[in-house]
């Protein structure tokens, strides 16, 4: 939680919202602002703002010097540079919302992105009263247009370093703040065909730390850190100071057992891991009919258990991730909701605070927060809603890796498709042995020759792919065969016959 002068007192807010034109100059457009609203939650990869401009015609158009803020305006002068136009509210224009809740004596940056690749929608009014509103992208929007058209293969590093090097690899500069280091090591990790952001959210998910766009250090970052489940000191204490406190709770996406299942990095075997809570069976529990409870089970399948590398691949890694997917799913979340009658520009997602009653407390882990300020109410009101007594660090993104989802299911089908990216064992020496058998085709008598060799253990074995030279012929015969077994009929009597075998897999690789 951020250390915000006054952040608790029901006083006005001074706002400073400011554009960067191309030239690099800061517009501060803050007297035409009448409205904000903020939200942020643990589904989002940061926080995010929609902004209301004033745009009244007689007033800011019709007027010399036009200020118009529609992108559209040629002729405004804040949609020019250097007599070019140059559109201020467009064009990956980086934006930042400031709040100050002591006269303007300390400021504090509550947001900071780009205009232009978001929203910007113009209002028009009979009355002349036209608005703008602006909902800019975060920080974390240009990471997530730069794509891999072709997968990258990173091997060896700690998944820290990959996701700083990714940005290197895309032409950012850019490093990744890592506040808590998970200390998880990749073996292999391929990124696939997918954007900057998602392949480092997808080497960071399975430690169940967070990475997200986060304040750290004086600015807003792109941050790694542990959400601090097992934290039981709240970062702030309200007593009585607030307006309400809803209870809501719906047990539809509560687990009782987790499962992971992964590949082995030393075996290469598809084990499991579990991790399983009694106290939430018998309270969440199916109903078994016979009076007690049955566990509500999720499998969570890791990311390449199917191909050549499992993104979890030790007893130890799928035992730690177990257990934090069922701390975060065994109870109902969010299940309690608060409304603060003043602005709170401080409180982050994962804080854990605590709110005294007059009868009760309760601790809220925080999982999203949101806050509006207008010229009619510049004290604001903030909405937070959080899981009871506890700090949870993540909740739909555990359910969208259930193997029942969809999305799941078509990457495991894939996966177990394209094979383990491994060439196959060498089929040993084959050998040979001849004798005289019947064509069924024509019912006569022929010379038949078959060689064999030992079955290739591969679970992803396709076939195997028979070179065979015949005296007599100038190009060796291919024959495909699903058996470690070649059957040959009908070959000249005495000719000398020799082959080669291989053995291929799905991915064609050969072996």
């Amino acid at each position: 939680m951020r250390t915000i002068v006054n952040g608790t007192t029901k006083t006005a807010c001074d706002i400073r919202f400011k554009v960067k034109d191309s030239s690099g100059s800061w517009q501060d457009i803050s007297g035409r602002v009448f409205a904000i609203d903020y939200e942020d939650s643990l589904d989002a990869d940061s926080c995010s703002i929609t902004v209301r401009l004033r745009n009244a015609y007689k007033e800011f158009v019709d007027v010399t010097p036009n200020v118009n803020l529609d992108p559209l305006d040629q002729n405004s002068t804040l949609n020019q540079v250097g007599g070019s136009y140059s559109p201020l509210l467009a064009r990956y224009h980086e934006c930042t919302l400031e709040i100050s809740k002591d006269s303007g004596t300390n400021w504090y940056e509550v947001f900071r992105g780009f205009v232009g690749p978001g929203s910007v929608n113009i209002t028009t009014d009979v009355s002349g009263n036209d608005i703008v509103e602006v909902r800019p992208v975060d920080l974390s929007f240009p990471w997530k247009e730069a794509y891999w058209y072709d997968s990258l293969i990173y091997k060896d590093a700690a998944a820290t370093s990959i996701m700083s090097q990714m940005f290197a690899d895309q032409g950012f500069s850019q490093s990744v703040t890592v506040i808590d280091e998970p200390g998880y090591h990749i073996e292999e990790y391929a990124t696939g065909e997918i954007n900057l952001w998602e392949a480092q959210q997808k080497l960071i998910e399975p430690t169940g730390y967070s990475y997200r766009i986060k304040w750290y250090g004086g600015a807003f970052k792109p941050c790694v850190y542990d959400p601090d489940r097992d934290n039981t000191t709240p970062d702030a204490t309200f007593n009585g100071d607030f307006r309400s406190r809803r209870i809501q709770v719906d047990e539809r996406d509560v687990r009782t057992k987790v499962v992971v299942r992964y590949k082995d990095r030393n075996s290469g075997a598809i084990k499991t891991a579990q991790a399983e809570d009694d106290d939430a069976r018998l309270k969440y529990g199916l109903p078994d009919g016979s009076g007690g409870r049955r566990h509500k089970l999720m499998v969570y399948v890791a990311q390449g258990s199917g191909g050549r590398q499992s993104m979890i691949d030790t007893p130890g890694e799928a035992e730690t991730l177990a257990g934090y997917i069922l701390h975060d799913l065994k109870e109902p979340s969010p299940s309690v909701e608060v409304e603060l009658p003043y602005l709170h520009p401080g409180i982050e997602i994962h804080d854990l605070l605590s709110f005294v009653g007059n009868d009760y407390t309760v601790m809220v882990g925080v999982t999203s927060v949101s806050w509006s300020w207008s010229v009619e109410n510049k004290v604001g009101q903030t909405n937070i809603r959080g899981a009871a007594d506890r700090i949870i660090g993540q909740y739909r993104l555990w359910l969208n890796r259930d193997a029942r989802s969809p999305d799941v299911r078509r990457e495991n089908e894939q996966n177990f498709m394209a094979g383990d990216g491994l060439p196959p064992p060498m089929p040993d020496q084959p050998t040979a042995r001849t004798y005289w058998g019947n064509d069924s085709s024509t019912g006569a008598d022929v010379p038949v020759v078959v060689f064999e060799t030992t079955p290739v253990k591969a679970w992803d074995l396709a076939n195997y792919e028979w070179l065979v030279w015949v005296e007599g012929e100038e190009d060796p015969r291919m024959e495909i065969t699903r058996d470690p077994r070649l059957v040959l009929k009908g070959l000249p009597v005495g000719a000398k016959v020799k082959a080669r075998v291989r053995s291929r897999d799905w991915s064609t690789l050969g072996g």
